[in-house]
């Protein structure tokens, strides 16, 4: 499903060019298993927070399952307060559409 609802994504993003479209997943930047290492001395030091504030993201794609588990989770709320401070555009995703 997660595949699928990007791809949904994509082509209503982008239209008949959604291949040519750019996802950068932050779950699979952490390494899992050293999430401590992976922040850095704070939490602004994290992959997400470097990739956000670095002028290459242009907009934000959160992908809910039918729990809507993410809106549940700190890190996942921290994502879209960094989101909000850099005035990007945000949209939740399923994949329903």
């Amino acid at each position: 499903e997660f595949v699928e609802t990007i791809r949904r994504h994509a082509e209503v993003a982008a239209g008949r060019a959604w291949r040519e479209e750019v996802y950068w997943i932050c779950s699979f930047c952490n390494n899992q298993w050293d999430v401590e290492g992976a922040l850095g001395s704070s939490i602004m030091d994290s992959a997400f927070a470097q990739v956000l504030q670095g002028g290459l993201v242009h907009d934000v794609l959160m992908v809910l399952d039918p729990q809507v588990e993410p809106l549940t989770r700190v890190w996942c709320l921290f994502e879209m307060l960094l989101t909000q401070k850099q005035r990007l555009p945000f949209v939740f995703s399923t994949a329903a559409g």
